[in-house]
């Protein structure tokens, strides 16, 4: 079973593999984008508007990998996307 966080490196590894990353932002990109996801859990947990933190995480997610994308990378992985999709 694969934890968040593998999920995570893997897409990121994606995004560095297709070109949209350079490989010494990998663990940066990993660190801060784990505390923002921990940073959402705790806020919805609070009943905060989880449609917010859903909604603010897609924006990041998508403008990190959006260079990939134009410069003519395939779509990530549709298991990492519907992994992520179910979560957010």
């Amino acid at each position: 079973m694969e934890t968040s966080g593998e999920e995570l490196r893997q897409g990121l590894m994606q995004a560095r593999d297709e070109g949209g990353l350079k490989d010494a932002l990998l663990d940066a990109l990993m660190d801060l984008l784990s505390a923002g996801f921990d940073r959402a859990a705790l806020a919805i947990a609070e009943d905060r508007p989880a449609d917010d933190y859903k909604a603010a995480i897609r924006l990041i997610l998508s403008g990190l990998f959006e260079k990939a994308w134009r410069a003519g990378a395939s779509e990530p992985r549709a298991d990492l996307r519907s992994s992520a999709e179910g979560r957010f």
